[in-house]
Formats: C-alpha cells, structure tokens, sequence
C-alpha cells in the first residue's frame, strides 16, 4: 500500500498510462492504493506506476505516489 501525495491537487486514476487515457477516479491527497507488482512504464513524460484503487486497476503518474504502508484499506 502507499498513500497519495497531492497537497493542492487532485491525483488522476487513469485507465491506461498516457495523460490522454480516460479518467477512471480521482485520488486525493493521503488516499491509498495497492502497488500492482506489474513493471512502471514510461509515457508523457512521465513514469507510470500500476495500482488498484477500490477494486479497480489503473494508472498513477509516479510523482503522486507516497511513501509506503502496511495498512490495508
């Protein structure tokens, strides 16, 4: 688990790893999601990381991802 880092801003859970992608959620900041141990991929300029997030899987641009946690949700 990690929590989001998104002081100000809303983090976008996206269907697939481009800012094009459509947007399945929005996380904000201190929401957790599970790591998925699927490999990050680089898109837009930015680094990709696989989650799931109330039972759904997505995509987070890197930079919101927090430190991680043990807590379940």
């Amino acid at each position: 688990m990690a929590h989001i880092q998104s002081p100000g801003v809303a983090a976008n859970f996206r269907a697939a790893p481009s800012f094009q992608s459509p947007v399945l959620g929005v996380l904000l900041h201190g929401d957790l999601v599970e790591l998925s141990p699927d490999r990050r991929v680089q898109q837009d300029g930015v680094t990709w990381v696989p989650v799931r997030w109330r039972s759904q899987s997505g995509w987070l641009a890197s930079n919101f991802i927090g430190g991680q946690t043990d807590a379940q949700p």
